[in-house]
């Protein structure tokens, strides 16, 4: 792993490799969390973005990078002026935690995730690694 000023710098495959993610039906418990970095903790995303598409139903734009095909991250509000195919970025990112309740199913799941915010805006950008947890439900 690459560090600019101590602060990691890695693509997004690479940080998707440091996320785990697990599902416990017997408590109703969704959780993804990193295993080397804690709440908090600055990061620097490099790469380059493959696709981007700007939902505008859902306000969330949908961005492919090239580590890491195949698994779009959702990015809160229109940022496609920002990210536009074959871009290269430096994201740097604080990681949050954050906990919900969700219905699934007609059950009350709690949600544990740690998203990031990037550095600098107010706005959440919201990474998930995989959709392996969402595939599950509804999402």
């Amino acid at each position: 792993m690459n560090t600019t000023e101590n602060i990691p710098v890695m693509t997004v495959r690479k940080n998707a490799n440091d996320y785990v993610e697990n599902v416990d039906n017997t408590t109703k418990v969704i959780s993804g969390n990193y295993r080397f970095f804690e709440d908090g903790g600055k990061i620097i995303i490099r790469d380059t973005i493959r696709e981007s598409i700007y939902g505008q139903t859902s306000g969330i734009n949908y961005v492919e990078f090239k580590s890491f095909p195949g698994y779009p991250k959702l990015f809160d509000g229109n940022i496609s002026y920002k990210f536009q195919s074959g871009n290269k970025v430096d994201l740097t990112v604080h990681i949050l935690r954050i906990s919900f309740f969700e219905i699934i199913d007609n059950e009350t799941w709690t949600v544990e995730l740690e998203p990031f915010t990037e550095v600098g805006t107010p706005r959440v950008i919201i990474l998930l690694h995989s959709s392996k947890i969402f595939n599950q439900n509804k999402y």
